[in-house]
């Protein structure tokens, strides 16, 4: 049976996937969940919009997730590690 995802199943597909599933699966677990119908028209459109708005979101995720790898990447430039004044330098299996 042909059917187009309304949600992630992990393992299946993606929001937006069409896919030819076992009949089984999907009438006792994709459909009476609401994670999946069938493709009609009307179904199509609306994975296809849950899939732009996802696509979206995720955007706006990786651009958040790529200011704060930046921001801990300045910081680690910056930090010197602690300051050893005076002291030999430590050797392998030493400790201060």
């Amino acid at each position: 049976m042909k059917v187009v995802f309304f949600e992630d199943v992990e393992g299946t597909a993606q929001v937006g996937e069409v896919k030819e599933v076992k009949n089984g699966f999907a009438r006792n677990f994709l459909l009476p969940r609401g994670v999946a119908g069938s493709t009609s028209k009307d179904n199509l459109q609306r994975a296809n919009s849950l899939a732009q708005k996802e696509a979206r979101r995720q955007q706006k995720l990786d651009g958040e997730a790529r200011g704060v790898t930046d921001k801990l990447d300045e910081l680690h430039r910056h930090h010197r590690g602690p300051r050893r004044r005076n002291r030999p330098p430590l050797r392998f299996g030493h400790q201060s």
